[in-house]
């Protein structure tokens, strides 16, 4: 990687439009270039079968929901984080290419189910305050939003957790390594509005950052 490639990243968006890729796609533009990054995007899945070229990126960002991979885009993705690049996400991230073992490895998650409607209120558990990407975060709540059960590698490092109802606990936002690859990715994120709640913002900036080693 050539200093002109430090803070690097890659919006790869696409997938279930009822997730708005294109939408988020502007949005984390913005956001990725004030903490930080020089930001890319496309909307190719042929990008992922070219470890060359994904390897001057710090960072990846998929913006992708549902979809399928091709055994050459899984090897050239999990080539290219392996390697070293980072992964940060949300949201659709981990609802993305289910098919996909690879991608489950590579991101350390996966959705199992929606819990309750688009207009939930629950709270989200900082379960460890020492790490980076939580230091001085405290507990918070979302506000009418999506709530995601999530399923978890048993070597993922959960930050947050939400208790649902009936006494389960699923992991919020989590932590992963992909050989010498950083994996960030936080649940909330259904409407941009979910980041007007400022711990949640401020645990994607981290996250972002932590993953593209920035």
């Amino acid at each position: 990687m050539s200093r002109s490639d430090l803070g690097r990243c890659l919006i790869h968006w696409g997938g279930w439009e009822v997730h708005h890729p294109e939408r988020w796609k502007n949005i984390l533009s913005e956001w990725l270039t004030a903490w930080g990054f020089t930001v890319d995007a496309s909307d190719d899945l042929d990008v992922f079968s070219q470890p060359s070229r994904l390897s001057r990126y710090q960072l990846i960002v998929p913006v992708w929901t549902l979809g399928e991979l091709t055994a050459a885009q899984e090897r050239g993705l999990a080539e290219a984080v392996a390697a070293g690049v980072g992964i940060g996400g949300f949201h659709g991230m981990c609802w993305a290419f289910c098919g996909s073992s690879v991608y489950k490895r590579v991101t350390g998650g996966q959705l199992v189910a929606l819990q309750g409607d688009e207009n939930m209120t629950y709270h989200v558990e900082i379960r460890d305050p020492a790490h980076p990407i939580t230091r001085g975060l405290p507990s918070f709540t979302m506000y009418r939003t999506e709530r995601y059960y999530m399923h978890v590698d048993a070597r993922a490092h959960v930050l947050a957790t939400t208790a649902f109802e009936d006494g389960g606990v699923s992991p919020v936002a989590w932590t992963h390594h992909f050989g010498r690859g950083r994996v960030f990715y936080v649940s909330v994120g259904h409407r941009p509005s979910d980041f007007a709640v400022s711990e949640a913002f401020t645990l994607l900036g981290r996250g972002m950052r932590w993953a593209g080693r920035i």
